[in-house]
């Protein structure tokens, strides 16, 4: 993640320089949160925990930048919803039943709006 935002946010001409302090400020914000999130893993590692959850950097990377705003993601581009942009995952996934809830909250309200396009598609098959 980090390093395409690096190649994409350097100046060419000598690859040392960031283009302005904007994205310097970011990769940094970024890097501290990521050393953050390992050190809060290796706690709970050592604390008994034998499958904490992967890190998902696309997550913190989008949590560092502020979300999406107009459909893009600082660094990323467009990103069609954030909801879709999965974690690298090296691990075991572990699902929470909030996970489940979130998920079933987003399928309601998915097949409300498929019923809705196919009404609207009826209704203009009608005429």
């Amino acid at each position: 993640m980090d390093e395409f935002f690096e190649h994409t946010h350097i100046r060419k001409e000598d690859r040392i320089q960031w283009v302005d302090e904007h994205p310097r400020k970011t990769k940094d914000i970024f890097q501290e949160r990521m050393f953050q999130v390992e050190q809060e893993r290796q706690a709970v590692i050592e604390a008994g925990v034998t499958d904490p959850p992967p890190i998902s950097e696309e997550s913190i990377w989008i949590e560092t930048v502020g979300g999406k705003r107009r459909g893009r993601v600082y660094g990323m581009g467009e990103v069609r919803d954030s909801s879709m942009v999965r974690p690298r995952v090296d691990g075991p996934i572990t699902t929470t039943s909030a996970d489940v809830l979130d998920l079933r909250e987003r399928i309601t309200i998915l097949n409300r709006e498929v019923e809705q396009h196919a009404a609207k598609y009826r209704d203009l098959e009608d005429r």
